[in-house]
């Protein structure tokens, strides 16, 4: 076996650790914002709670068919809405 630091340790501990919440994060994300299967409770909303903001912005990209560069510029179907949703902490 090799040996490991107790300073190694702490970090891998850490990193474990920061693995779980990450998980955690990540389950929380989608009920909120949402994913790629289903909008969250707080997609696409403004608002303000205590020193939370929550803000969207939307925009136009353009949709492709999987295909090469030069087919896609011969080919374009649609431009599609995109809405990004953040919650962060307003700074003071």
């Amino acid at each position: 076996m090799t040996e490991v630091s107790q300073f190694d340790a702490l970090k891998l501990d850490l990193y474990l650790e920061l693995k779980e919440w990450k998980d955690k994060f990540d389950e929380m994300h989608a009920e909120l914002i949402g994913d790629k299967k289903k909008p969250g409770i707080y997609r696409g909303l403004q608002a303000i709670v205590n020193d939370i903001e929550i803000k969207t912005r939307a925009y136009m990209r353009k949709v492709y068919r999987e295909m090469t560069p030069a087919e896609k510029e011969a080919f374009f179907l649609r431009e599609e809405e995109v809405v990004v949703t953040t919650i962060d902490r307003i700074e003071k």
